[in-house]
């Protein structure tokens, strides 16, 4: 996924964490497939 700010992720289908590229208040995602009809984005942000 991209947009036109330039935030960016690849994340496969599975729920498996990829990281977040250029998104000031997300970390990392993970999607991942409910249905034919719906799938499950997960945002997470790690403070340090």
């Amino acid at each position: 996924m991209s947009d036109p700010l330039g935030q960016r992720y690849a994340a496969k289908l599975d729920g498996t964490d990829a990281p977040y590229v250029d998104h000031p208040g997300v970390s990392c995602v993970s999607v991942k497939i409910i249905d034919e009809k719906a799938i499950e984005e997960s945002d997470q942000r790690y403070t340090r």
